[in-house]
């Protein structure tokens, strides 16, 4: 899945203006560990284009353990 990453501020989490979230890599990865996952790649890039200006985000795949 891929999800929109929270910048420098650190933040676990945060709802944007624009309506979704955006996550911590470090949050992130906790909630998953957390709930039984384990994480087989979080890669950051870009995950789309809006109003021309990149959106970075992570790529995870993990699996239920």
């Amino acid at each position: 899945f891929t999800v929109e990453r929270e910048g420098e501020r650190g933040d676990e989490f945060r709802l944007n203006p624009h309506g979704r979230y955006s996550h911590g890599q470090d949050y992130l990865a906790a909630v998953l560990q957390a709930n039984g996952f384990s994480i087989l790649e979080m890669i950051p890039g870009v995950v789309r284009i809006e109003f021309g200006k990149p959106v970075h985000g992570l790529a995870v795949a993990a699996r239920k353990e």
